[in-house]
């Protein structure tokens, strides 16, 4: 099984700010890391309008989102103790219904200021993004024969003359192959 640096980021909706709860920890260990709170404000307006520049829009994310020191610093903190351990990053962000509107923000976008590196597209952190409700209806997930995928491969045919190990579209489809059987519509 491999191990993991946890990082919970939970999001809830205070008087004037966002309450923000970060949680941390390590798969491979049963100690536990005392969580840390504090604020974050996010402009709506101004992250709608920065929409088409993803880059501005994902430093305005982070900055909001790391504004307060202490949560700034546990989450870098947990990213250097991932580093250091050659451990992967798992970052879970939970959005409180009471702050719904946050479901509308572009989480993915989300760039370190420093390296300009786009955050939750990197290989060694997975994220999630979870969306609790106080509604206690049953769910019915669809069956995964009843799923269906769309897979696209890349095989211009002018590539074999530009790059040294072109893509042998024949082969290069196995995977998605075994994942989507052959005749799903």
């Amino acid at each position: 099984m491999q191990n993991f640096v946890e990082i919970e980021i939970a999001l809830s909706r205070g008087a004037e700010t966002f309450h923000v709860e970060l949680r941390s920890s390590r798969t491979d260990s049963e100690q536990e890391i005392a969580p840390v709170t504090g604020q974050a404000r996010f402009d709506l307006e101004a992250l709608r309008a920065m929409s088409a520049d993803r880059g501005e829009y994902g430093d305005a994310l982070y900055n909001a989102l790391f504004a307060d020191p202490i949560i700034r610093a546990q989450f870098e903190k947990a990213g250097a103790v991932a580093s250091a351990l050659e451990m992967a990053l798992r970052m879970k962000l939970r959005i409180d219904p009471t702050a719904i509107e946050l479901n509308s923000i572009v989480w993915e976008t989300l760039r370190e200021p420093d390296s300009q590196q786009l955050l939750l597209t990197r290989e060694n952190l997975l994220f999630s993004r979870f969306i609790s409700s106080t509604d206690w209806r049953h769910l019915d997930f669809r069956h995964r024969d009843a799923l269906r995928a769309l897979v696209l491969l890349p095989n211009p045919p002018d590539l074999i003359g530009h790059h040294p190990r072109a893509a042998n579209a024949p082969a290069d489809d196995t995977p998605s192959g075994h994942a989507v059987p052959a005749g799903t519509p």
